[in-house]
């Protein structure tokens, strides 16, 4: 088939009105036309004019489109993805098989014009991996002349995806009529009881994929999501970070340089596997703050912009940790200590101090995590940090002393002793927990004797 034809496989209104079509052949095209084109048609190009045939095979189609992601070489790229000298290469290459299948289905969309939604968790994990699956997309997109993404960018605010997210994304993947289905791809939540429902929706409408890091729980349906990914389920743990899985899926995608994302997303996690170097943890604190800055660059563009700038890099880092050692002072005046009968120490913070210092920045968990590591320097690790708001809690846990804790276990705990509602969830060392107001001071109580704090 010669350049300038190819088979309609997706349609929408553009934004200045008219339709515009994705047509899937050797060169994919993208092109509005006067005439009323139906999935399936096959179409030519010639000096701006489109010429409508026949309609195209079933079989026809997917040669086609087999032979656009074949082009791709997701196999080829995952041989050629760095992993000389990484402490997670073994994991990893556990892991790719199952990130190819994710990538040849985004691959799939991406190509024949269906859309994609991209959610990731508003912390600099999640949106590590979410700049890192943007700068995968933008090259795809430039190879092949995409001039209108069918793309969708969404943070979200919490790790689990429920009703409201289900009701907003639907909505836009019915803007579009494509061959293939659209996708929806999550990363860095997802694996929840919470999701679970909405998840299984979903699938009626589009491929899903999930990209975790936390543990799954007993009885976790990975068949709620068309395909799933968590390094759980491949012999790694959390510290396998959702952010490093979106980085090796954006390499097999495209060869893009996604290192530094990969280290800030180990950083932002605090996983074993950081290097923690200057620069990592530079980009892990921009990363954490703008994604709950009030700056215009809370999408995965606007964040690349800032990483890739060295002058706004700078600006934007030294505006954040201003105010996070601001904050860390006002933390370590405030904190109440409290000893378990084993001998752990357990911190307590009224986040209520820190939001009186009308800071933009950190927010209620990146508060807790810069917390616990002061508290932990100061302590020779052995540290359990609470930090609470109106209706969130926020828990970090020592690693020389997680196993003793079971944090999780903890949680679920307190959540069967009580008649009133608690959702909760996270990692070994990072967890958190949500609570009616009016509850909060019984739930806290209720962990640190759970905990085996003396009586205060």
């Amino acid at each position: 088939m010669a350049k300038g034809e190819g088979i309609v496989s997706a349609a929408t209104v553009m934004h200045g009105g008219g339709m515009l079509y994705s047509v899937t052949g050797n060169v994919p095209l993208q092109l509005s036309s006067v005439l009323e084109l139906e999935l399936y048609d096959k179409v030519e190009t010639e000096d701006g004019t489109v010429l409508k045939h026949s309609k195209a095979s079933e079989k026809e189609y997917g040669a086609l489109l087999q032979k656009q992601v074949r082009g791709l070489r997701i196999g080829a790229n995952a041989k050629h993805i760095d992993m000389k000298d990484k402490p997670y290469r073994k994991q990893a290459e556990g892991i790719l098989p199952v990130l190819s299948e994710a990538a040849s289905a985004l691959a799939r969309a991406i190509v024949t014009g269906a859309p994609v939604i991209v959610r990731f968790h508003n912390d600099g994990d999640g949106a590590s991996g979410a700049v890192a699956l943007y700068r995968a997309a933008e090259c795809l997109q430039s190879m092949f002349e995409i001039r209108e993404p069918a793309f969708s960018w969404r943070m979200n605010r919490r790790i689990a995806y429920g009703t409201e997210e289900f009701d907003r994304d639907r909505m836009f993947f019915s803007q579009y009529r494509s061959i293939e289905k659209p996708v929806l791809l999550i990363t860095d939540l997802g694996t929840s009881p919470e999701s679970v429902q909405a998840l299984e929706a979903m699938q009626k409408t589009a491929t899903v994929i999930v990209v975790d890091h936390h543990p799954p729980y007993p009885g976790f349906p990975r068949n709620a999501a068309s395909i799933y990914v968590n390094g759980w389920d491949h012999g790694a743990d959390s510290d396998f970070t959702a952010g490093l899985l979106s980085c090796l899926l954006a390499e097999l995608l495209c060869k893009v340089d996604v290192e530094d994302l990969k280290e800030a997303s180990l950083v932002c996690d605090y996983s074993t596997y950081a290097k923690a170097d200057a620069a990592s943890k530079k980009d892990a604190l921009i990363l954490d703050f703008l994604t709950v800055s009030r700056l215009d660059s809370v999408k995965p563009a606007g964040i690349n912009a800032v990483l890739t700038d060295k002058e706004r890099r700078d600006e934007v880092f030294m505006r954040a940790s201003g105010m996070q050692e601001e904050a860390l002072a006002e933390g370590v005046r405030s904190v109440n200590r409290y000893r378990t009968r084993t001998g752990i120490n357990v911190f307590v913070l009224d986040f209520g101090r820190i939001a009186a210092l009308n800071l933009e920045f950190p927010p209620l968990g990146r508060m807790a995590a810069v917390l616990q590591k002061r508290l932990e320097s100061l302590n020779s690790l052995n540290t359990v940090t609470i930090v609470y708001s109106r209706s969130n809690i926020s828990l970090r846990v020592s690693g020389d002393i997680a196993d003793k804790v079971r944090m999780l276990d903890v949680i679920s705990r307190v959540k069967k002793s009580v008649d009133y509602e608690i959702s909760g969830g996270g990692h070994i060392r990072a967890s958190g927990m949500r609570v009616d107001s009016s509850r909060m001071q019984d739930t806290i109580d209720l962990l640190l004797a759970e905990l085996g704090v003396e009586k205060r």
